[in-house]
């Protein structure tokens, strides 16, 4: 029986093309908001930076744009040659990948600039969604988020809001009813890894010494990919694909891709989407090695009612021995949610980093006293042990 149900799954999965619930950027407004003291970030599925000009979605949702920007710049070249008429690059003597790879460069070098102009900031904080989230899902979620870290810190903050393609069912709800949850969480985890590893190359070159990160659900996974290098889960045979190999080679270029070295950088993974300790096997694996204390801080909610990491929804999947299959054979999200796989992890982290610093907060049970069966983030926001955690990570 347990094979028939995974046969079904997998015909889902593959009916009908998925980029049609690309989460797409193009026609964002991006800004730098200096009265909230934010900067927004839009990444593409393959870690491309949007540019600071108007793309249509609907030329970007082409079906010929298997790769995202890469694919579009294939196919507007005259577009992406004025997107680096500043530079003193002579455009005519190298090939479109060449183009892609300066312009990809620029827009880094860009941001980072802007972030170390800022001499008065004493805290960067990144902010990363999860998947099925659009920009006007996210946005007002993380200011809410924000709004709250400035109650429980004073320091001087710099947030970077980071949107990503993580798709999203409800970019066509007509057309997402033809596919699979399965395939957009597919689609979601290999993205994840190219939007990681080039949000380091950011996160690693600014000059402040108080980082903070923030991903929720997917989005912990673009975190643990930008800090430490993940070789361990994407070798895995049924995860390579273009997308991963490409992962792999770039933890490779040790200079462009080193891993963050700031005195405090402090990571909060709330409702994280993703297994426990074969995430953290690889958790010394950076460019720079660990000396006496590591620069790192972990902070990881758990709720062990949280709907989505224990995937109810899909609990007609579920072996005769209450086993979830789907969580074997299509990415565990035992992290934040298992009992017995935070145990692992923290006798994990006892055994192997010593000098690391990590802590779960535990979120299974509401301000009522009742089972917690969230997974959005601003209903963690709501939870009693939110602000206390927020406050031991500023402070």
């Amino acid at each position: 029986m347990k094979n028939i149900y995974l046969f079904i799954i997998v015909a889902l999965a593959s009916c009908t093309p998925i980029k049609k619930l690309y989460v797409l950027y193009g026609e964002n407004e991006k800004v730098i908001t200096s009265k909230d003291e934010t900067i927004r970030l839009f990444i593409d599925r393959t870690g491309l930076i949007y540019p600071d000009a108007l793309i249509k979605d609907n030329v970007l949702r082409d079906p010929y744009n298997i790769f995202g920007l890469e694919s579009y710049y294939h196919q507007k070249p005259e577009f992406l040659n004025s997107l680096l008429k500043e530079s003193n690059l002579n455009i005519d003597s190298i090939n479109h990948l060449e183009k892609v790879k300066h312009l990809q460069n620029s827009l880094i070098k860009k941001y980072v600039d802007q972030i170390n102009k800022r001499n008065d900031i004493t805290n960067v904080t990144f902010l990363v969604h999860g998947y099925n989230n659009e920009f006007s899902w996210s946005q007002p979620r993380n200011s809410r988020l924000t709004s709250d870290i400035r109650t429980q810190s004073k320091k001087n903050h710099l947030f970077i809001e980071v949107y990503w393609d993580g798709l999203s069912k409800w970019q066509n709800k007509e057309e997402s009813k033809k596919f699979d949850n399965l395939k957009i969480w597919d689609n979601a985890q290999a993205s994840s890894y190219n939007v990681g590893i080039e949000l380091r190359r950011i996160v690693s070159q600014l000059n402040c010494q108080d980082l903070v990160l923030i991903g929720h659900s997917t989005g912990a996974n673009v975190v643990s990919a930008c800090l430490f290098n993940e070789t361990s889960k994407v070798q895995k045979p049924k995860k390579r694909d273009r997308f991963n190999e490409t992962y792999l080679n770039k933890l490779v270029d040790t200079v462009n891709y080193k891993t963050p070295e700031q005195k405090e950088v402090s990571v909060f993974l709330i409702a994280p989407a993703m297994p426990g300790v074969n995430t953290f096997r690889d958790y010394y694996s950076r460019t720079s090695r660990i000396e006496k204390e590591d620069n790192y801080k972990l902070f990881i909610t758990h709720n062990s009612n949280d709907k989505a990491l224990n995937k109810y929804s899909q609990k007609i999947f579920r072996g005769d021995n209450g086993r979830n299959i789907l969580r074997k054979n299509f990415g565990a999200t035992t992290l934040g949610s298992s009992k017995k796989e935070k145990t692992e992890v923290e006798k994990y982290f006892i055994a192997n980093y010593p000098s690391s610093f990590m802590k779960f907060i535990d979120f299974s049970i509401n301000n009522e006293g009742y089972n917690n069966y969230i997974h959005g983030i601003d209903d963690y926001r709501k939870h009693k042990n939110f602000l206390p955690t927020i406050n031991e990570i500023y402070n």
